[in-house]
């Protein structure tokens, strides 16, 4: 995985790119995924106006888009923001989401977490949580070891996913 950020002002950039692989047995977990995203302010309130895309690449392709706003609460180690969300996707229909996003970077080591809830026009079930916990240890300035964690859980009888991997992360 590959990522980089920009923090500037009156603005907040956002690109991210994974490649993932299982075991080399089953060729069809494969996967590519990016997710990039602006987020743009206006006024003195920390309150942006944010545009983002995903495309994961699998054995099909799926790609959504967002457009809503982001509450941030910043401070010297990390961040923390709200974001409700319109989102568009051609497999998933329109829907909403709610998204809880947080980052925090010490000398040696990195926290990133979010959370999505949502719902789109085209799924089966009410609504879906999707969450992601990232930490990671510096072994030198833009080379990181680290682990990932991910739920996702559809409000029905059973989780529908849960699993820990490790991960290499590159920062350019």
């Amino acid at each position: 995985m590959s990522e980089t950020t920009g923090i500037g002002r009156n603005y907040v950039s956002y690109v991210y790119i994974e490649l993932g692989a299982t075991p080399f047995t089953d060729l069809n977990n494969n996967w590519a995924y990016t997710q990039i995203f602006w987020e743009q302010k206006f006024w003195q309130q920390p309150i942006y106006i944010h545009v983002e895309y995903r495309a994961l690449l699998t054995n099909s392709y799926e790609n959504d888009f967002y457009l809503g706003l982001a509450y941030t609460f910043t401070s010297s180690k990390g961040f923390l923001a709200l974001e409700p969300l319109y989102r568009y996707g051609p497999n998933a229909g329109h829907g909403a989401q709610l998204s809880v996003v947080g980052g925090w970077e010490w000398k040696y080591v990195s926290l990133a977490h979010f959370t999505d809830l949502y719902w789109t026009s085209k799924m089966t079930t009410p609504l879906t949580m999707y969450n992601e916990c990232r930490c990671f240890f510096k072994i030198c300035p833009k080379f990181y070891v680290g682990a990932i964690g991910i739920m996702a859980y559809s409000f029905q009888k059973k989780m529908d996913a849960l699993s820990a991997s490790v991960a290499l992360r590159l920062n350019l």
